[in-house]
Formats: C-alpha cells, structure tokens, sequence
C-alpha cells in the first residue's frame, strides 16, 4: 500500500513551486532564489518564477541581485 500521491516503488510525484509577480525582475526571482537556496536536491522540488507583464530576456535588476548576494544567495 502506497500513501496517497506516491507511486509505487516510493517515489513521489514532482512538486512544484511558481512565484509570480508583476515584472519577474525583483520580488518573485528573489522568492524564487531563496526557497531554491534552501532546499535539499533530492528534494524532488521545482522553483521558477514568472511575471505577468514580463518582457523575454530582461533579468532581475541589479539592486535584487545585489541583495541576494549580501545574502549569500
């Protein structure tokens, strides 16, 4: 017997987490960078941020990598 959502064998079904914002430049990669940062590979999680007027290409801005930096991030 197999608890529910897990597979046989045990594996688990992937988990998925989708931070969105406005612009994806600030507030959802930096979410997006911290929960990553602190989890265990094995984890089976996934961490990707998005922004609902973001335009293809444009990265975080400079002051939110900055930031994530001084946080070892």
């Amino acid at each position: 017997m197999t608890a529910k959502g897990q597979k046989p064998g045990g594996k688990h079904p992937p988990k998925h987490v989708l931070f969105v914002c406005t612009g994806n430049v600030c507030r959802s990669p930096m979410a997006e960078y911290l929960m990553a940062s602190g989890l265990n590979p094995e984890s089976g999680w996934t961490v990707r941020s998005a922004g609902l007027s973001a335009m293809h290409g444009v990265g975080a801005t400079d002051s939110a990598v900055e930031v994530m930096r001084e946080k070892g991030v």
